[in-house]
């Protein structure tokens, strides 16, 4: 009687212990669709977690053909374009929690695999420090957001310090919005048509160390160049650690590439020859250090490598750091060093130059809120807008639906719209006025 009893439960057992398939990469997807999630709440499909917690999954198995006869970016694009894999479109909100059977779950992760490949995806922001977990071991890992060609922003939560795997094959991306705190970011913003990537200090914060491994790569397309313009911003820290600096491997390309190093004590190159590798045809490499100190180089775990030397280069130093540029160690290996005044001539001609006219846009009204020392950007018409600072770095971007608010710091500031380029001075008593 034990026995058939105990003979009884071993289907309920098997079923409760079947481990998920996120994933099946093998032959080609088939019309049987493997459900994955535990509930659905308004759009969004959960599992559940620990104690009061679920995570964002996928309706279904992802299933990705891999076909030897195939070039990748076929088998990619068979993934993208199958019925069975479409799951997430449009605009979406992940919110803090959701509701299943009158209990309350905190959203706690997203499934490594949960949007990639998510056709009709245009826009993801979450609303709370969510966890990205992601198993490097397993060679099927694709990573967050792999393979979405429609998706344009991604805003994340500013509390997030980790970005791991995020971002890569998303080809029509066009706005990224960095947690403040973040602190590392691995393998990830790889493969976009991305230009320019600017990691910006929020609240005054500033890390003792930011960590960035094989990341920023320009989307690499058979028999094409690279894009014309490319430039990443570093943000504000004692050390930036740099390891696998990316690399455009042997394409030709008349692609012009800009660093600019906010001002920092050390950097580390680690498996890379900062800021660049194995970089070919390259037209011209510019250098923007911010630091009034040459930052300390230590250079670690280097290996030979075909390598476009620092003598190719130009180094734009604040004007009156030159001198101690020159003697530095490292940074005297740059073929020339400039002053800082003549890249920011030359970046204030390029934002003041000639627009385009567009009548459907409208010339934003600057203002400014005296007692709290904001600029107010409004606009009667959706506007994109950028605030930049003389420096040629974007300060704030995004589209003014009606107002606006940028706080800024006394100084001089332009405003930049599809139809117009106007430069402002805030002063120490918070009074505008316009150049």
């Amino acid at each position: 009687m034990i026995i058939n009893l105990l003979l009884s439960l071993i289907p309920l057992i098997s079923t409760e212990s079947k481990e998920k398939c996120y994933i099946y990469l093998y032959g080609t997807p088939g019309e049987t669709i493997e459900d994955v999630y535990d509930f659905e709440y308004r759009g969004l499909y959960y599992e559940f977690a620990g104690e009061g917690e679920v995570n964002l999954v996928r309706k279904s198995t992802l299933k990705v053909p891999m076909a030897m006869e195939c070039l990748y970016e076929e088998i990619l694009d068979i993934a993208y374009n199958s019925e069975i894999n479409r799951c997430y479109t449009g605009d979406i909100v992940v919110p803090d929690s959701v509701e299943f059977e009158d209990k309350k779950y905190r959203v706690a992760s997203v499934n490594q695999h949960a949007f990639s490949f998510s056709k009709g995806l245009r826009s993801v922001v979450f609303n709370s420090n969510v966890d990205f977990p992601i198993d490097h071991y397993d060679y099927s890992t694709f990573g967050h957001f792999y393979m979405c060609k429609d998706l344009q922003k991604v805003v994340y939560h500013d509390s997030l310090t980790v970005l791991d795997s995020h971002l890569g094959y998303c080809s029509n991306l066009q706005e990224i919005h960095y947690p403040s705190k973040l602190t590392s970011i691995t393998s990830s913003f790889n493969d976009t048509e991305l230009t320019e990537f600017v990691l910006s200090n929020q609240d005054g914060y500033k890390p003792s160390r930011f960590y960035i491994r094989n990341s920023f790569r320009p989307l690499y397309k058979r028999n094409a160049q690279l894009p014309e313009f490319h430039k990443i911003t570093y943000p504000k820290c004692d050390t930036l650690h740099l390891r696998y600096s990316y690399s455009y491997y042997d394409i030709n390309s008349e692609s012009e590439e800009y660093v600019v190093i906010r001002p920092c004590k050390h950097i580390i190159l680690d498996l890379c020859d900062f800021p660049f590798y194995r970089m070919v045809g390259i037209k011209s490499i510019r250098v923007i250090s911010q630091a009034e100190t040459p930052p300390e180089i230590l250079l670690i775990n280097q290996i030979d490598r075909e390598t476009v030397y620092r003598d190719n280069a130009v180094l734009y130093v604040p004007d009156e750091a030159m001198e101690a540029y020159r003697e530095a160690y490292y940074w005297r290996d740059f073929g020339e060093i400039r002053p800082m005044s003549e890249y920011l001539r030359e970046e204030n001609a390029a934002i003041e130059g000639p627009v385009c006219e567009t009548a459907e846009m409208s010339e934003p009204q600057v203002s400014l809120r005296s007692d709290r020392g904001e600029l107010h950007i409004a606009a009667s018409t959706p506007t994109e807008v950028t605030v930049w600072s003389l420096q040629g770095l974007p300060l704030w971007r995004g589209t003014v639906m009606d107002e606006a608010a940028v706080t800024l710091p006394a100084g001089v500031y332009i405003v930049t719209t599809p139809t117009s380029s106007r430069k402002y001075s805030l002063k120490f008593k918070h009074t505008l006025s316009m150049r």
